[in-house]
C-alpha cells in the first residue's frame, strides 16, 4: 500500500516505522515558486497517493506543460526528506561464512539445490566484537569425541568472545544462526551473493519451509529472488528485505582500483591484512572427516579475515556515509 516501512535504531534499539511516502513533482507555471534549470518558474504539487499523481502527470502531459521530478524513485525521495543531511547510523554488521557437506556419489550441492546439509557457519558481530563457529559433526564421528574436540578448541582459543557451539540437529544450528543474526543491519560475505546467500536461503527453505525463509528479513516479509550473472551464467539469488546484504567481494572488485591475479579469499587477506586461511593438504570434505579440529580452526577463521580485510578497507561503511551525503 501507500506506506514506507522503516527501520531505524534508536538507543540501541530497532525502531521499525511508517512513513507517509512523498508523491510530488514540479510543473512549469508562472505561478510557481520554483526556478527551473532552463530558467522558468515551476510550481510543487504533492498528493497523497501513487495513481493521484500518475493522473495528475498524465493530464499535464496532455496539456503539453513541462513537468520535473515525476520519474524520481518514491522511496528514495521519501527516505531523502527524512534523513537528508543526519549523520549515517553505526552500522551492526554480520561478516559469515558456511561450510557444507560432500556427498559420495554427487559431490557438493548447488546454491540452487542445496541437497547436502551445512557443517559450519562462522560468524563475527560486529556490534558485539564476538565471533561464532556453529557446526555439525562428521557423521560417522562419536557425539563424545566431536564435544571433547569443540571443548579442546574452545579452551585453546581462551577467549569469551569466541565460541564454537556443537549441534546434532541442523535446524537447531539455523535456529541459533537466525538468532545471532537478528539485530545485523547488514550481512556480509566473500561470494556470497553466488554461494552462501542462496545456498543458506534455499537450504532454509528444504529443512523447513518457504515461511521460515522470512527469518532471513523484516517485517515477516520474505527474501525477492532475482536473476543474476555469475561470469556469462544467469543464475538466481536474493535480496533480503529490511536487513542489507553486500557481497563483500564486489565490494573489492568496485573500490580496490585495480584488478588481481586472483580473488580468491585467501589471496586477498594475504595482500590487505598480511595473514592467510588455515593451511591444510587434501580436500576440505577429507579434514572435515579426518581433522575435525583443524576444519573448526578453518572455518573460525573466514568470517574474522572477513572482518579484518573491512577493517583495514572500510568499504561498508563508506557506502553508509554516500547514502548519507547530502
Amino acid at each position: 500500500g501507500d506506506i514506507l516501512h522503516v527501520a531505524e535504531r534508536k538507543k540501541g534499539k530497532r525502531i521499525l516505522r511508517e512513513v507517509d511516502p512523498v508523491y510530488e513533482y514540479f510543473v512549469e507555471s508562472p505561478l510557481g515558486t520554483h526556478k527551473t534549470v532552463y530558467g522558468t518558474m515551476a510550481q510543487q504539487l504533492e498528493f497523497s497517493s501513487q495513481s493521484q499523481m500518475n493522473k495528475s502527470v498524465e493530464q499535464h502531459k496532455l496539456e503539453g506543460l513541462r513537468i520535473f521530478e515525476s520519474d524520481c524513485n518514491i522511496t528514495f525521495k521519501t527516505l531523502a526528506k527524512e534523513y537528508m543531511g543526519k549523520e549515517s547510523p553505526e552500522l551492526n554488521i554480520m561478516f559469515f561464512d558456511i561450510e557444507t557437506d560432500f556427498h559420495k556419489k554427487f559431490g557438493y550441492a548447488p546454491p540452487s539445490d542445496p541437497f547436502n546439509r551445512v557443517t559450519a557457519i562462522s560468524l563475527y558481530q560486529s556490534w558485539t566484537g564476538k565471533d561464532y563457529v556453529l557446526t555439525l559433526p562428521p557423521a560417522d564421528m562419536e557425539l563424545v569425541e566431536a564435544q571433547d574436540i569443540v571443548t579442546r578448541l574452545n579452551q585453546e582459543t581462551d577467549d569469551p568472545n569466541s565460541i564454537v557451539i556443537l549441534y546434532t540437529d541442523e535446524k537447531e544450528m539455523f535456529m541459533e544462526f537466525f538468532s545471532l543474526m537478528d539485530d545485523a543491519h547488514v550481512i556480509s560475505g566473500w561470494n556470497s551473493e553466488f554461494f552462501d546467500i542462496p545456498y543458506m536461503i534455499n537450504r532454509t527453505r528444504k529443512i523447513f519451509n518457504e515461511a521460515m525463509t522470512a527469518r532471513w528479513c523484516l517485517w515477516n516479509k520474505k527474501p525477492s529472488q532475482r536473476e543474476a550473472d555469475n561470469f556469462g551464467k544467469t543464475v538466481i539469488t536474493y535480496d533480503l528485505v529490511g536487513r542489507v546484504h553486500l557481497d563483500y567481494l564486489a565490494l573489492y572488485k568496485k573500490h580496490a582500483g585495480q584488478v588481481e591475479q586472483s580473488y580468491k579469499l585467501d589471496d586477498i587477506a594475504e595482500k590487505v591484512t598480511k595473514e592467510k586461511k588455515v593451511a591444510y593438504e587434501g580436500s576440505l570434505d577429507k579434514l572435515y572427516r579426518e581433522d575435525y579440529i583443524t576444519f573448526l580452526r578453518y572455518s573460525k577463521q573466514e568470517s574474522i579475515l572477513l572482518k579484518k580485510i573491512d577493517a583495514k578497507q572500510d568499504y561498508i561503511n563508506l557506502h553508509n556515509r554516500l547514502a548519507h551525503k547530502e
